[in-house]
């Protein structure tokens, strides 16, 4: 893999683009930076880090049969990095891309196909809260990091590398596998929810299900089921 290592930049997913749009490095290209100043996630929300501390990385891949469950591809192979690194803490993965730790948030996944040249190309960003003891207000009570957690500094090159190796297998299964341990994996299925966009409530129900192209099934009040494929999903 061509690995690009930056010691400061605002964005790896932003520096990526540039790279791949300026030709100097091909689809497949990885960036990886422990500083980045101005990440951003899902609909380019503000992703905070922390100098030294945190893990900001984003891979180019190829577009492949069952593309839309990448994020939750992404983060499935997340929880397994994690998990070989540091065992079997309480980690889960919310729909549609978040893992967390003791019901905090500790990592998000972003995903956008762009244009390089003719080609479509996946961006997939990954953002963990790794060694950082501190978070600005109005992170505090809902984000965590590793190290809050368990009191040890991690080595943020080997749970790169885990993290990575994990994308690869999973890049390398079956659509149905990917699905059926998102299933397994998914922590808003059986729980009554609701699903809110842009500070509207948009549904509220029973989550029962993850279907083929990613969506969250939601059962309501009136035994309607209805599909969704963006929001914020809490539980109620």
């Amino acid at each position: 893999m061509n690995m690009i290592v930056l010691d400061t930049t605002e964005s790896t997913n932003t520096a990526l683009k540039e790279i791949l749009n300026s030709g100097a490095a091909p689809v497949g290209a990885a960036c990886y930076s422990e500083n980045q100043t101005s990440g951003y996630g899902r609909r380019g929300r503000f992703w905070h880090s922390e100098k030294g501390k945190n893990i900001a990385l984003s891979l180019s891949l190829e577009p492949f049969k069952g593309d839309e469950l990448i994020s939750l591809m992404a983060g499935v192979a997340v929880l397994g990095a994690l998990r070989d690194i540091c065992g079997n803490l309480p980690f889960a993965l919310k729909w549609p891309n978040d893992i967390l730790l003791a019901d905090k948030k500790l990592a998000g996944i972003s995903c956008e196909k762009i244009f390089t040249g003719n080609v479509q190309t996946i961006i997939l960003g990954i953002g963990i809260n790794v060694n950082n003891t501190d978070f600005p207000e109005g992170l505090v009570d809902r984000a965590i990091s590793l190290r809050q957690q368990t009191g040890k500094d991690r080595d943020l090159t080997q749970l790169r590398d885990a993290i990575i190796h994990e994308i690869y297998y999973w890049l390398d299964r079956q659509a149905h596998e990917v699905l059926q341990a998102v299933r397994r994996e998914c922590i808003n299925l059986g729980q009554h929810v609701r699903i809110v966009n842009e500070d509207k409530l948009i549904s509220e129900g029973i989550a029962t299900d993850i279907d083929e192209d990613g969506g969250i099934v939601i059962i309501t009040d009136t035994d309607t089921p209805q599909k969704y494929h963006s929001g914020e999903i809490s539980l109620r």
